[in-house]
C-alpha cells in the first residue's frame, strides 16, 4: 500500500490485518486445525498436518519476521499435541526471537519485529490476569449449576465470555503497541480497540473463505467461485469498517515521538502490572525506587521536548514551508505549504510527526502555486484557526480560488501574527509580479532575530530598502525569485546577517541557486547554507546562542550568537559582529 492508501488503516489501528503477519499464521493454523478436529482427526495427526502447512505459507510469503515468530510459536504449541506435553508460550516466544535474530540481527531495530514481539509478550503476560476477570464477569450466578440454566442464558453467557475475551485481547494488544506506534508512526489510536473487534473476525472469515475456495478450486469450480466472492465481500467490509472508524472524532491523535526514557518507563510499569511484581513485598521497594528515578528522568525528557521553541525550513519541489513550533498544544504557525503534492507527501507527515493536531495559523506569503497550492490539504487535516495573507491582491486564479470561501486575515506593515511582525508589503504596493510583493516577516527564535524573505524580487527589495526599516537580524532566510536574485548587496548591508539560509530546489532550474549568486554571497564572508545541499534546516534557541541544524547526514550544526550591546552601534562594529567568528560549531 502507498502511504496515502494505508493512512486510514494506520489511523484506525487495523493496518496489521492488511500485511503478512503473525495473525494470518494463527488464523490459518486455527482454521485448519478446527476443520480437522471437526472430522474427528486425532490431535497428534492434526499437528503433523498443520505445522508443514504454516511453514510453507511462511516461506511463500517471504519469511516476514512476524510470520516466522508466529510459525515458531505455533510449532511449539502443536508440537505439544504430538508429545503430549503442555506448551510454554513465553519460552516459544523467546525461541522465535532467538531464531530470527540469529538469521538477521538487524531485525532487532526494525519496527515490525519490535511491534510483533511486544504485542504478543503483553498478550501472554496479561492473559492470565484477564482470564480471571473474564471468568468473574461471564460466569453468572455461581449458585446455579450450569446444566439447569435455560438455553438462552447459557448462550448469552458464552457470547459474553467470547466478547469480553475479544475486548481484553484488543486492549492488551493496544497497550503493548502504544509507545512503539507513537514512536514510529507518531499516532495514538484509541479507536483501534473497537475497530479490531470487528475487523479481526472479518479477516478470519475472509481467510476461511479463501482456504475453502482453494480446496474446491480443482474439482468443484462453482463452489470455489462462491467462496471467492464471499472472501471479496468480507474484505470489502473490512476496508469499509477501517475507513469508517478512522473518521471518528478522536480516532487517532498525532503526537511527537516519545523519548527512550519515557518508553522504558511505560514498559517497566506495564510489565510490573502484568507480572504482579507489586504483590512481592521484597521486590516492591526496589521497584518503586527504580520507577521513581525513571519517572523523574522521563518527565525531564518529555518536558524538554514539549517546551522547546523551534523553526524548521522544509525545502519542497519549487517552493518551501516554514514551521514555527511553539511550546504547548496551540499557537503553532505554518508559513507557506508548498503545492498540493508537496503538502500531501511532505508537509502533512512532517506536521504529524511533530504532534500537530491543529494549527493556530497558516500564512501565505504570495500567490505562487508552488508556495500555496497545498492549502486545502493543510486546512482539511489541521484545521487552522485563521489564514493570513498580504494586504495586496494577486492575479493567480489558483490563489484566488483557494481563498474565495475563507475568512482571511490581511497583514499590513506592523501587524503581528504570533511572535512575527509583518514588514512588507503595504496595500498600495501593487507590482505586476507576485514575487515583488511577497510578504516579509521578522520574528525571534529565543534571542535571535530571523528575517523571512520568501521569493522577494528586486523591485520588492528596493521598495523594502526605501522605507528605512530596521531590518537587522542574525539569520535571514530567503528563497529564489523567478526573475531576479535574492538578497541584493544593499539589502544584505542593511540586514547585517550572521547566517544566510538560501532555500533552493535541486530539480527546478528557476528555483535553483546559480553560480553567480553563490560567488556573490561567498565574497561577503558570511556563512551560507543552501537547502539543496543541507536538506531541511531546524533552528532552536539555547542559553547563549541559537543552534542551526541541517538535516543532511554528516552536516555540522552551527551556533549563531545574538547581537549584543546597544542597537545604535557604529557600522564598523556591526560589520565586525557579523564576521564568521560569530558563528561556530554547536556543542
Amino acid at each position: 500500500m502507498s502511504g496515502e492508501v494505508a493512512e486510514p488503516f494506520m489511523r484506525s489501528g487495523t493496518l496489521h490485518v492488511f500485511a503478512i503477519s503473525g495473525l494470518h499464521i494463527a488464523l490459518i493454523a486455527a482454521i485448519i486445525a478446527g476443520v480437522l478436529r471437526g472430522f474427528r482427526v486425532p490431535r497428534r495427526y492434526c499437528a503433523l498436518i498443520v505445522v508443514p502447512v504454516i511453514w510453507f505459507y511462511t516461506a511463500a510469503t517471504g519469511w516476514q519476521a512476524s510470520a516466522v515468530r508466529s510459525a515458531v510459536m505455533a510449532t511449539v504449541v502443536f508440537g505439544s499435541w504430538v508429545l503430549i506435553r503442555p506448551p510454554d508460550i513465553l519460552n516459544s516466544l523467546a525461541a522465535a526471537a532467538l531464531i530470527i535474530l540469529a538469521a538477521d540481527p538487524q531485525q532487532l531495530f526494525q519496527a515490525g519485529f519490535q511491534l510483533s514481539f511486544a504485542v504478543v509478550f503483553f498478550l501472554v503476560l496479561f492473559g492470565n490476569l484477564f482470564r480471571e476477570w473474564q471468568a468473574r464477569i461471564a460466569s453468572g450466578d455461581p449458585l446455579i449449576p450450569w446444566e439447569i440454566r435455560p438455553w438462552w442464558q447459557r448462550a448469552a453467557l458464552r457470547g459474553a465470555t467470547y466478547f469480553i475475551g475479544m475486548v481484553m485481547t484488543a486492549f492488551a494488544a493496544w497497550l503493548g503497541s502504544l509507545p512503539l506506534i507513537a514512536y514510529y508512526f507518531h499516532l495514538v489510536t484509541p479507536v483501534s480497540v473497537i475497530s479490531n473487534l470487528i475487523v479481526v473476525p472479518l479477516s478470519g472469515a475472509a481467510l476461511a473463505s479463501n482456504i475453502a475456495a482453494l480446496f474446491f478450486g480443482g474439482w468443484f469450480p462453482f463452489m470455489a467461485e462462491i467462496f471467492n466472492n464471499s472472501a471479496w465481500g468480507w474484505m470489502k467490509l473490512m476496508l469499509w469498517v477501517s475507513e469508517w472508524t478512522a473518521r471518528w472524532p478522536g480516532a487517532a491523535i498525532s503526537i511527537s515521538a516519545p523519548g527512550p526514557l519515557a518508553i522504558t518507563l511505560y514498559y517497566v510499569v506495564l510489565t510490573a502490572i502484568g507480572a504482579r511484581w507489586f504483590y512481592n513485598a521484597r521486590l516492591r521497594p526496589w521497584l518503586c525506587g527504580g520507577l521513581a528515578v525513571l519517572g523523574l528522568a522521563g518527565g525531564v525528557e518529555t518536558w524538554k521536548q514539549a517546551s522547546t521553541l523551534s523553526l524548521t525550513v522544509l525545502p519542497l519541489d519549487g517552493g518551501h514551508a516554514i514551521f514555527v513550533d511553539v511550546p504547548g498544544p496551540s499557537n503553532d504557525l505554518l508559513i507557506d505549504c508548498g503545492d498540493r503534492d508537496s503538502a500531501r507527501i511532505t508537509v502533512k507527515p512532517f506536521l504529524q510527526s511533530r504532534g500537530v493536531g491543529r494549527l493556530d495559523a497558516v500564512v501565505l506569503t504570495h500567490g505562487d502555486v508552488d508556495h500555496v497550492g497545498g492549502l486545502e490539504t493543510i486546512v482539511e487535516n489541521f484545521k487552522p484557526n485563521r489564514v493570513a495573507t498580504p494586504s495586496v491582491p494577486f492575479r493567480s486564479s489558483v490563489y484566488r480560488k483557494l481563498l474565495e470561501s475563507r475568512t482571511i486575515t490581511r497583514l499590513k506593515p506592523c501587524d503581528t501574527i504570533g511572535n512575527w511582525q509583518s514588514l512588507y508589503p503595504q496595500p498600495e504596493d501593487n507590482f505586476p509580479q507576485a514575487d515583488d510583493k511577497a510578504l516579509v516577516l521578522r520574528g525571534q527564535v529565543g534571542r535571535t532575530r530571523v528575517l523571512l524573505l520568501p521569493d522577494l524580487g528586486r523591485l520588492g527589495q528596493n521598495a523594502l530598502l526605501e522605507r528605512n526599516l530596521d531590518l537587522r537580524s542574525e539569520i535571514v532566510i530567503a528563497s529564489i525569485p523567478r526573475a531576479a536574485e535574492p538578497l541584493c548587496d544593499a539589502l544584505l548591508d542593511r540586514v547585517e546577517a550572521r547566517l544566510i539560509v538560501i532555500v533552493d530546489a535541486t530539480r527546478q532550474p528557476d528555483a535553483r541557486a546559480r553560480e553567480p549568486l553563490r560567488e556573490r554571497l561567498a565574497r561577503r564572508g558570511i556563512p551560507v547554507l543552501y537547502t539543496s545541499q543541507t536538506g531541511a534546516i531546524t533552528i532552536e534557541p539555547r542559553a547563549k546562542h541559537t543552534v542551526v541544524s541541517p538535516a543532511r547526514a554528516g552536516a555540522q550544526p552551527l551556533g549563531v550568537a545574538p547581537f549584543t550591546g546597544a542597537l545604535d552601534r557604529t557600522a564598523s562594529d556591526r560589520r565586525r559582529a557579523a564576521s564568521p567568528g560569530s558563528l561556530r560549531p554547536s556543542e
